[in-house]
């Protein structure tokens, strides 16, 4: 069993939780990176750059189906509600 790793396009920040070269360079083995559609588009980063590292996906599939979520700043309510038990979300914490 592979672990799904998915990168969320930030709302509220122009960064991208890991860049293409990031993902070639991980040591994480056997895992499928996931990339939600236009994530990296406001940091230079378009879709096709991610090609052969990552796969693009809509939000709702990796909030549902990843294992590990990746997102610089926590997601909102909505999204933390679709977010399958036993997934691991990692961000910056924030309070109130």
């Amino acid at each position: 069993m592979s672990l799904t790793i998915g990168i969320l396009k930030e709302n509220k920040d122009n960064r991208v939780g890991i860049t293409p070269d990031n993902i070639k360079r991980s040591k994480i083995k056997d895992a499928q990176w996931w990339v939600e559609t236009g994530a990296g588009n406001e940091a230079g980063f378009k879709d096709s750059m991610y090609e052969g590292a990552a796969q693009i996906k809509d939000r709702s599939t990796i909030l549902k189906e990843a294992d590990i979520i990746v997102s610089i700043f926590p997601p909102g309510d909505e999204d933390l509600s679709r977010i399958h038990g036993g997934a691991l979300l990692i961000s910056q914490f924030r309070s109130g």
